[in-house]
């Protein structure tokens, strides 16, 4: 998750301080393949900690409804951000580069007690 609020931030910078084209390019890209790489990290130990901690009769269902959870709200990002990219795109994506450290942060402490 902090590789997803670093290249949050790595797109913002580009609305702030760059005009150089090529640059900006190479920047949003970075940015996409941390986004990437961020999935991945995130995704696979979390299908590990369920598959450890849930009981046996009840993955598929725990599985089936996680993933309806997650295709569900796929569509409702895309519009939330299609609303609010146009108005400053380098500042929504500070935002939620924050409020990605914030959960981060506030996380941590319960993720180490486990």
């Amino acid at each position: 998750m902090i590789l997803q609020a670093l290249s949050l931030l790595i797109v913002a910078s580009t609305y702030f301080s760059l005009t150089h084209p090529m640059l900006v390019y190479s920047l949003i890209l970075l940015s996409n393949v941390l986004l990437g790489c961020s999935v991945s990290l995130n995704h696979i130990p979390f299908q590990m900690m369920m598959h450890q901690m849930i009981e046996e009769h009840f993955k598929s269902r725990v599985f089936s409804l996680t993933q309806s959870i997650i295709s569900g709200l796929t569509p409702l990002s895309y519009v939330l951000f299609g609303l609010l990219v146009p108005f400053h795109y380098g500042i929504v994506y500070v935002v939620c580069a924050v409020l990605a450290f914030i959960v981060v942060l506030f996380f941590r402490k319960s993720y180490r007690h486990e």
